[in-house]
């Protein structure tokens, strides 16, 4: 196991990363094409978005051999590391808007997200939040459904 995901990752999840891989590696030759990634990922319960799938083999294979070759398990296992760190964080963002929604409505409003984000911590600007409001994509009520803001920011690269 490289060293890198024992931080990460369980030895239970990497049971089922394997069997994972073992579907779409039948033959045993150790190798998984590359449009089956994505599959393969989702089998683990890891949500990719489909236009990550470049960028996810090339952050394994500097000389673009998997795009012709396939990936192997190791290379496998780092894609999901990585996807594994991307949905804590983002669960752990959600967590933290939730602890602001009092009553479990799953949105904060426009005016709430800006006494938040404008008061504590490295506060915003103006400017950041108005930028930051029109990306949240508040509904006509001023509501901002949170758990999508975020999803839909951690997408963005």
């Amino acid at each position: 196991m490289p060293p890198k995901l024992a931080t990460y990752v369980t030895e239970e999840r990497l049971v089922e990363y394997q069997e994972a891989f073992d579907t779409f590696d039948p033959d045993g030759k150790g190798k998984i094409p590359c449009e089956h990634v994505l599959v393969c990922l989702r089998k683990v319960g890891l949500m990719p978005a489909d236009c990550e799938l470049e960028d996810l083999l090339r952050s394994v294979d500097s000389e673009n051999d998997v795009f012709a070759e396939g990936i192997n398990y190791d290379q496998f296992c780092q894609i999901a590391s990585k996807k594994e760190r991307d949905v804590y964080n983002e669960r752990d963002i959600v967590n933290a808007f939730a602890l602001f929604d009092s009553t479990s409505k799953g949105y904060l409003t426009t005016e709430e997200l800006t006494q938040i984000l404008c008061t504590r911590g490295d506060k915003l600007s103006e400017g950041e939040m108005a930028a930051l409001i029109k990306t949240a994509g508040a509904n006509t009520n001023g509501r901002i459904q949170y758990e999508e803001f975020v999803h839909r920011m951690m997408l963005r690269d």
